[in-house]
């Protein structure tokens, strides 16, 4: 009977046990499946090498195989430049178990580079710590966030500039000579009979309106201001669609442009 009573026991620990390990294969299979399937790029670091990646980190750096990868010291070849913070969570000289870099350059595997976000969180993995650097690409994001921030710029702009007794407007020549305007103030539609989205899309010069007279002047000045990156101020004359002659006062300061 007692003999039976240790069998019993035994089999009874054996099949707890065998519970247990099917119960971390499951876990350790679920966990893989959303480490693998998880949107954004997940590096694991053992604060010696790299110890793993998921399919999402090869994709965002354009890398062929994790083999490439994993058992790397450190992640160098993606910084564009050296980042201490990050040098510091590596090599755990940091406490805390979670850290956010809101931007960070990065430098993908051909070369090219993007704008990322990074969570870090240390992590235990097989009774060891781990740091978890998960990135985010978030160059789309702040060229929208740009965009928006310029259309409420030029929103405001714009407001203000109907306040004024008088055109503002910016023109841009290119190197071929061709005069663009990036943007022009609704009251033009008093001097030019048109509309300022009229002038944007070319369909109006806005110095073909100045008095026959002025003409030579005029673009002289201009062009001497533009060579010497000078301030231009003119008294001039232009004919408005009534095809009355109206006194004018220009104001302008030439820049270069990023892009000429």
């Amino acid at each position: 009977c007692d003999l039976a009573g240790v069998v019993y026991n035994n089999i009874t620990l054996e099949n707890k046990q065998k519970k247990i390990n099917e119960s971390l294969i499951k876990s350790k299979e679920e966990f893989e499946t959303l480490f693998e399937s998880f949107p954004d790029a997940i590096l694991i670091h053992d604060f010696n090498k790299i110890t793993n990646v998921n399919s999402s980190f090869l994709e965002l750096f354009s890398i062929d195989s994790k083999d490439t990868i994993l058992g790397k010291l450190f992640i160098d070849d993606f910084l564009l430049e050296s980042n201490q913070e990050i040098r510091n969570i590596l090599t755990n000289r940091i406490q805390q178990k979670t850290t956010f870099i809101p931007q960070i350059r990065l430098l993908k595997n051909n070369g090219s580079v993007f704008l990322a976000e990074m969570h870090v969180l240390l992590i235990n993995l097989a009774n060891k710590a781990h740091i978890q650097l998960t990135i985010r690409d978030i160059t789309e994001r702040k060229l929208i966030e740009e965009k928006l921030r310029k259309e409420e710029q030029k929103s405001m702009l714009l407001k203000q500039a109907e306040q004024v007794p008088g055109i503002i407007y910016q023109a841009r020549m290119q190197q071929d000579g061709k005069v663009s305007y990036p943007f022009v103030s609704g009251k033009m539609l008093n001097l030019f009979n048109k509309g300022s989205n009229e002038t944007i899309d070319g369909k109006l010069n806005l110095f073909d309106n100045v008095f026959e007279e002025d003409q030579i002047n005029f673009e002289k000045t201009i062009t001497k201001a533009r060579l010497e990156l000078k301030n231009w101020s003119l008294d001039y004359r232009v004919i408005n669609p009534q095809k009355e002659i109206r006194w004018m006062r220009g104001n302008s300061k030439p820049v270069i442009m990023k892009d000429q």
